[in-house]
Formats: C-alpha cells, sequence, structure tokens
C-alpha cells in the first residue's frame, strides 16, 4: 500500500491489534491441519491475515492522524481520498482471504471424515480376521469357523460388524455425488453377516477404493509417504508478476 504522509500531524495512539486478532481469529482453522503440506498452506494463509490486519489498522492510525492534522482542506480531500482507495483494497483482501479460509475448513472437515470411514473400513476387515463372520456352512468361499454361531465373541462380532455397515453409510455425504449411491449401497451389503468372508472382503475392498480416490481429490496425502521434492529452494527470491518481490517460503511462493 502506498505510504500516506500527513504534515503536521501528531502522532497517533491507535494501539496495534494485528497480531493478537489474527492469532484469536485463526487458532481454530490452525488445529485442524497437520501434515507438512497442510501447514504450509495455513502458514500462509496466516501470512497474508497478519498483514491485511496490518494494513486495516494502518490506514485507521492515518486517518486518526489526518483528523487532527493542521493541513489545507484541499491537501486533507487528496489524503482522504488515497485513503479511500486503499481502503478498497484492503475490503477486497480480506473478503477473498474469508472464501479461502472458508474453503479450506470445508475440505479439513471433508478429509476428517473421509479418514472416518476408512478407519471403520479398517475396524471392519479386523473383524472378519477374527473368523466369526461368514455363514455357518458354505461350499463356495470361507464360512465362519465351528463354534462360533452360540458363542458370546461370534455374537458380539457379528452385531458389531453388522452396526459398523451401518455407520458408514453416514459417511456417504463426503463422497462425491458421482459415486455417493454406489458407497451407500455397498455399506448396506454389510448388514448381511452371512456373506462368505470372500464376498464382504470384496466389497469392503470397494469402499476403501472410494475412500481413497475421494481423499485424493481434497489434496490430501498421508504422513510418511514421499512427498515430491519442491523444485525451488528455501528463501529463493524473484520477481513476480507484477514487478513485486516474492520469495520461495515453506513450499510457496510469496510476496517478501
Amino acid at each position: 500500500m502506498p505510504q500516506v504522509q500527513i504534515v503536521n500531524s501528531e502522532a497517533a495512539e491507535t494501539p496495534n491489534r494485528a497480531e493478537e486478532n489474527f492469532k484469536n481469529f485463526f487458532s481454530k482453522l490452525g488445529k485442524d491441519y497437520t501434515n507438512t503440506q497442510d501447514r504450509s498452506e495455513i502458514n500462509k494463509i496466516l501470512s497474508e491475515a497478519k498483514k491485511n490486519e496490518a494494513d486495516e489498522n494502518n490506514l485507521l492510525d492515518t486517518t486518526y492522524a489526518l483528523e487532527k492534522s493542521n493541513i489545507s482542506p484541499s491537501r486533507r480531500l487528496e489524503v482522504q481520498k488515497s485513503i479511500n482507495e486503499a481502503s478498497k483494497n484492503v475490503a477486497a483482501n480480506k473478503k477473498a482471504l474469508s472464501e479461502k479460509v472458508k474453503t479450506e475448513q470445508e475440505t479439513a472437515e471433508k478429509q476428517q471424515g473421509l479418514i472416518g470411514a476408512k478407519r471403520r473400513v479398517d475396524e471392519q476387515r479386523k473383524l472378519l480376521k477374527e473368523g466369526n463372520v461368514g455363514p455357518k456352512f458354505s461350499f463356495a468361499g470361507t464360512s465362519r469357523k465351528p463354534g462360533s454361531t452360540l458363542s458370546k465373541q461370534g455374537l458380539k462380532d457379528r452385531a458389531q460388524f453388522e452396526q459398523n455397515g451401518k455407520s458408514l453409510i453416514q459417511y456417504a455425504t463426503t463422497i462425491p455425488i458421482r459415486n455417493r449411491l454406489e458407497f451407500e449401497v455397498l455399506s448396506q451389503k454389510l448388514f448381511d453377516t452371512d456373506q462368505t468372508v470372500e464376498e464382504l472382503s470384496g466389497v469392503l475392498d470397494s469402499m476403501e477404493g472410494i475412500i481413497n480416490d475421494s481423499l485424493s481429490a481434497t489434496g490430501y496425502k498421508e504422513q510418511g509417504k514421499a512427498q515430491e521434492a519442491p523444485k525451488f529452494s528455501e528463501g529463493q527470491t524473484a520477481t513476480g508478476p507484477n514487478g513485486q518481490k516474492i520469495i520461495f517460503k515453506g513450499g510457496t511462493w510469496q510476496q517478501a
């Protein structure tokens, strides 16, 4: 923002609230992100918020100083015009930042739901391995282990398996529309604990595939997996498209 200089003005005493305000506003959002890529993105958002808040406070300081100055009316109008233009830019940046934060929050919530669905699928796989789920007898495919039909653990595992299937339906809202109906139908198939182990395993495989595709669509990457090496060095500087100086920090280019 162009610096506005005011002659014969007293120093403004408006306190700088930028640091505290931007920290409070984004504290919840910062907790939603844990992996390296997400942390880099949220740091970028926090940096933008801090700068925008500082610009807004600078404008308040300038307006306050203008009101207390002794400059001529014509000069006062000229300065006020500059302040008004700068205020429009700050408001536009604030609106864009708010939209960006909203998008990031929605993405985080969707990822959390999909990760929850993936964990529930893993629980189903563990129950299958216990051998208490499946038909009593089967000529094709694997049945439940002998003696589990009336055993307490067998009854418990089959009830849990069916309940998990019902619970998985609630995660369908986090699945893209094109796969949502398929996901719901697959979830319903888990209600039948008399299917063979192979049939149930196939259903779980299909559901996990849909979940993984949905996670990938959000840009999610599991921690521990190899990340693509950045093409630029940390701290590297360059000239941006508008002639401003930019710096590569945290995996992204940002204004220096």
